[in-house]
Formats: C-alpha cells, structure tokens, sequence
C-alpha cells in the first residue's frame, strides 16, 4: 500500500490507513482511484 493515505475514503473518513495495519477492512474503491490506500476503516 502507498505509504501516504488518500485525501478521502468511502467511508467517509479523511486519510486511510495503510492496509498493513487495517487488512481485514472493506476495500476503498474511492481511495484506489485517487492513489491511496485501499482500505480504509468500516463505516460506524
């Protein structure tokens, strides 16, 4: 995963965590398009 973390997250979060700390979350498909991580946090 990219070491910086994309601007914005389907899930609303701002800025992902790399995919190495979170790699059971729901692929990000928003993240993956603008070069960030593709994971990101579950939705609350």
């Amino acid at each position: 995963s990219p070491v910086i973390p994309s601007p914005a997250s389907l899930s609303g979060t701002v800025g992902t965590p790399p995919s190495v700390v979170m790699p059971t979350n729901h692929v990000d498909v928003v993240d993956v398009a603008v070069g960030g991580d593709p994971y990101s946090p579950p939705p609350p």
